[in-house]
């Protein structure tokens, strides 16, 4: 489940936050792009292009959750999975009621070996998604 910002949410963000508006902006967008991984860009540039929107200040709760969740899946993808449960753990934090990054930390966790540990994220996540499945990005009608 990709997280994405966009460019309109983004501007509203910095706006929240007191951010100044204009090219710092656009060159965070472009970071946002490949922090999101939009057009392929690599796995080691996103994690960096992440960490440097996190660095920026210009973020926060939901929004800094979701570059936490495309870090995390960056490292992932890397298979160090204790640097994408740390992640995943900071986006939790941050926006608890989003449930895309119990399912990404289960999918680390597993990763890792970890089954007793993934299996309750995903029962976590299941049970965020069912009374919208629409809202975790399944068609009307699914079921677990």
């Amino acid at each position: 489940m990709a997280m994405k910002i966009a460019f309109v949410e983004l501007i509203t963000a910095a706006l929240a936050v007191g951010a100044p508006v204009g090219s710092a902006v656009a060159q965070t967008q472009e970071q946002l792009d490949r922090c999101e991984g939009k057009n392929d860009p690599p796995v080691d540039l996103m994690i960096s292009e992440c960490t440097e929107v996190m660095q920026s200040g210009n973020l926060t709760g939901n929004y800094l959750a979701i570059i936490f969740n495309n870090r995390s899946n960056a490292y992932r993808m890397k298979r160090e999975f204790d640097r994408a449960i740390a992640d995943y753990d900071q986006a939790i934090r941050l926006a608890p009621n989003n449930p895309g990054p119990f399912m990404n930390r289960a999918h680390a966790k597993w990763g890792k070996g970890d089954r007793a540990e993934g299996d309750a994220d995903m029962a976590r996540f299941k049970q965020m998604c069912a009374p919208n499945m629409a809202a975790c990005g399944f068609p009307p009608g699914s079921h677990f």
